[in-house]
């Protein structure tokens, strides 16, 4: 739902819509893009998938431009309440149910380590049930500095550890 009101925006580029019936066709609902819209069938829809561990796709794939990221001096111009940065993160359904939780939330950027996210990865999308496309998004090199410099500009930092022993 998410990736196709982002799809609705304008904000990334579509290059193809494959569909699996002209009912969804339909409850699309993007004038603009229905030359793209392709009526596939199942099995074509889900060669796609194929490298990412059979993702299920509910009928419906997009061929889209990559996600902008933003750099970390972008975020410190602008007015953030709440940033999350992932440090040791790296299993993308664990990435993605936390992006699904910070939108929740309302915070507006994750910083994640370069080595840790895969935005191109279907699996994210699929785990953030498309939310990934609500939140900006920081690659760095090096969270510790990051941390630092957020620090110096009075943001307040906590810090979890699944491995603690304690419960919030």
């Amino acid at each position: 739902h998410s990736v196709l009101s982002e799809i609705k925006k304008k904000k990334r580029t579509v290059k193809e819509i494959w569909v699996n019936n002209e009912d969804k066709i339909k409850k699309l609902k993007i004038d603009h893009l229905f030359k793209k819209i392709k009526l596939k069938k199942n099995n074509e829809i889900s060669n796609l998938f194929k490298s990412s561990n059979n993702e299920i796709h509910q009928g419906i794939a997009a061929n889209i431009s990559t996600i902008q990221y933003k750099s970390f001096n972008e975020i410190l111009s602008e007015e953030q309440n709440t940033i999350v940065i992932l440090d040791g993160v790296s299993d993308q359904r664990n990435i993605g149910s936390i992006i699904r939780c910070c939108v929740a939330f309302g915070v507006k950027t994750i910083i994640a380590e370069k080595k840790s996210l895969n935005v191109n990865s279907n699996t994210i999308h699929k785990a953030s049930s498309g939310y990934i496309e609500n939140i900006d998004i920081v690659i760095s090199s090096n969270v510790t500095n990051n941390i630092i410099t957020l620090k110096k500009k009075n943001y307040y930092i906590v810090g979890l550890d699944s491995n603690s022993g304690s419960n919030l």
